[in-house]
């Protein structure tokens, strides 16, 4: 009978902890990241989608002493560019920008094809 009771026990506790580790998959990213690396001229997020009413946080960390280009781009089209340099950090919102797809390219310089930025580009949806 207990061997029997123990079987029990854990087909239960199997069974409850599948209901507890199955969950529904995340619709979409909420944040994406690039780094720009010294050796690189530019670096890119993958796309991200922004619903109707939703708005788009744009932040950019640079590391060292030297101008990084931000551009953000609308389904794969230029939207808007800025300049930042440490000790500044770039962090603006759009408040309902639009429903598209959204990613942000880092260039090193001001009018990019340098080396030797180092910073970190961050799109967030909110």
């Amino acid at each position: 009978m207990k061997k029997f009771l123990g079987f029990v026990l854990i087909g239960c506790v199997v069974l409850f902890s599948s209901f507890m580790v199955h969950q529904e998959p995340a619709s979409a990213a909420s944040q994406v990241e690039t780094i720009l690396q010294k050796s690189q001229t530019s670096s890119s997020t993958k796309r991200i989608k922004v619903k109707a009413g939703q708005s788009l946080q744009v932040r950019v960390f640079p590391f060292n002493n030297k101008t990084i280009k931000l551009t953000v781009f609308k389904n794969g089209k230029a939207w808007t560019s800025d300049l930042t340099s440490s000790p500044s950090i770039y962090d603006y919102t759009y408040k309902k920008p639009g429903a598209a797809e959204y990613s942000l390219r880092l260039y090193c310089g001001k009018n990019g094809g340098q080396k030797g930025c180092y910073g970190q580009g961050l799109l967030t949806v909110r």
